[in-house]
């Protein structure tokens, strides 16, 4: 009995420093969460080229600028989270956008705030 007891203490203890190491991590070690990457990356590049394309059909007259944060998340296909800084009226301001691609390759604006 007394080795039982022992056992399940062990394992209580066991867990309840594996449960603290999770909680420690950092968001972008969670699975599903958004992890960042280097805006000069090619998946970035090509999120951030889908962006402008999609911005000098709809918002003329802005000028996107250079991508100041981005992360991707794995979905059903993934997201591109950018951040970018554009132009406006001679005002520098900023946007985020999530560039979708599906299973097939066809991306998409999923989200798009101005900042």
């Amino acid at each position: 009995m007394k080795k039982i007891s022992l056992v399940i203490a062990l394992c209580s203890i066991i867990i309840t420093c594996k449960s603290k190491e999770v909680k420690g991590q950092q968001m972008d070690k969670i699975p599903g969460s958004y992890v960042s990457q280097p805006v000069n990356s090619p998946l970035v590049k090509e999120a951030y080229d889908f962006l402008k394309a999609y911005l000098q059909k709809e918002k003329p007259d802005i000028q996107l600028g250079k991508v100041v944060e981005a992360g991707s998340q794995v979905v059903a296909g993934y997201n591109v989270r950018l951040v970018c800084e554009y132009t406006e009226n001679g005002s520098i301001k900023k946007l985020e956008a999530i560039v979708y691609t599906n299973e097939r390759g066809e991306k998409s604006i999923s989200h798009l705030k101005w900042l």
